[in-house]
């Protein structure tokens, strides 16, 4: 179970983060590390641990938006961008 939810999480950064290849880096290292870090918890710790890590990978999956700015409006597109401004977005019927 921990392994499943391990590539769920993989291939959840990897659909998040798709061409932005610092981001994708960080998020594999970010993942791996706190994969080594809960190796050693008790069995008692694991299910919800796993559930976590589910959990993470269905928001990374659904609710990360990709997007670009084009002139003065950012709008969804094929790299990920963080903002550190104020932003307007416009959110269209084919927005997940």
């Amino acid at each position: 179970m921990a392994l499943q939810a391990y590539r769920h999480l993989m291939r959840a950064a990897e659909i998040a983060f798709k061409g932005d290849f610092r981001m994708l880096d960080a998020a594999r290292s970010q993942i791996r590390h706190g994969f080594q870090e809960k190796a050693a918890l008790a069995s008692s710790e694991v299910q919800p641990a796993i559930q976590q890590a589910e959990e993470i990978a269905t928001f990374l999956k659904a609710n990360l938006v990709q997007g670009r700015k084009e002139g003065e409006v950012y709008s969804k597109h094929d790299f990920f961008w963080i903002l550190s401004a104020p932003v307007r977005i416009y959110i269209s019927r084919n927005s997940r």
